[in-house]
């Protein structure tokens, strides 16, 4: 058992209102235990940068606007950014681009460095990604949809992607019951391809929309833009090249209605 200190320390109120948004009650329970990851997590980290997709003209509002816990989706989404160690997050925006700027701004409170690219028109999740290449000099970086809520360990996620040392990895979860989805045929940690629903071949995923990716992605995007899931995953399953890193824990898609109140009630028991 690692022995531990008492600590007292005085922080102000809007850092610790930036601390409380990284508990969720599971993978970090209290405060204390906040503090304690996001300063270990800031020792040592290798993975510095994160893309949030928020652009497509599919919902409005914008999903990433919705208020969940008291507070609005994408600042949910970057306290969890921060608590993982990261460092400079890139936002894609589409048409509700100026509301989500103002309710990030620079990201400071988070203690993040915020930059922002926007799409004039949707080019799909490949094109909004490609548009941020230029602020993304590292060797690896996150990649996470706007409308998702989960409570993934994206430290191990990392760490991972960083040993299966392919050119992504995705997080997928078993079929929600009820859901319609495709399938994927996995050998060992490797998706190799990926099928209909109908198709007897594969297993039933879910594909959660959060991804690790390695800097030589950037070279398979066009500038004129593609979706990621339908068209390079799928190439990048026949080379071998895209990782399965399977997650059953708390995850929603956050875009429709039903979703996100069912998403809701249970956050609200996890924190209980």
């Amino acid at each position: 058992m690692r022995l531990k200190n008492r600590l007292t320390i005085t922080l102000p109120n809007d850092l610790l209102k930036a601390i409380d948004t990284t508990i969720d009650g599971s993978t970090i329970r209290n405060r204390s235990h906040a503090i304690e990851v996001l300063v270990t997590n800031s020792l040592q980290n290798p993975l510095e940068y994160a893309v949030i997709l928020t652009g497509g003209d599919r919902y409005h509002p914008n999903p990433a606007l919705k208020l969940f816990a008291s507070q609005k989706l994408i600042n949910l989404t970057l306290g969890r950014i921060s608590a993982a160690g990261l460092k400079t997050v890139v936002i894609c925006l589409g048409k509700d681009g100026d509301m989500i700027k103002r309710a990030v701004g620079d990201g400071e409170q988070w203690g993040l460095s915020i930059k922002y690219v926007t799409e004039a028109e949707p080019s799909g999740s490949g094109g909004a990604l490609k548009k941020a290449e230029t602020y993304i000099p590292a060797e690896h970086f996150l990649v996470l949809h706007g409308d998702i809520v989960s409570n993934v360990d994206l430290k191990r996620f990392f760490k991972f992607h960083e040993q299966e040392n392919t050119l992504a990895t995705i997080v997928v979860k078993p079929k929600k019951s009820g859901k319609s989805f495709g399938k994927a045929l996995i050998e060992g940690n490797q998706i190799t391809d990926f099928f209909e629903k109908t198709d007897s071949k594969g297993i039933d995923i879910v594909n959660t929309g959060i991804y690790c990716c390695k800097q030589a992605l950037f070279n398979l995007l066009p500038a004129k833009g593609c979706n990621l899931e339908r068209d390079i995953f799928p190439i990048l399953a026949k080379e071998r090249q895209l990782t399965a890193f399977l997650f059953q824990g708390y995850w929603y898609d956050v875009s429709t209605g039903k979703d996100y109140e069912e998403a809701s009630k249970v956050w609200v028991r996890m924190k209980q």
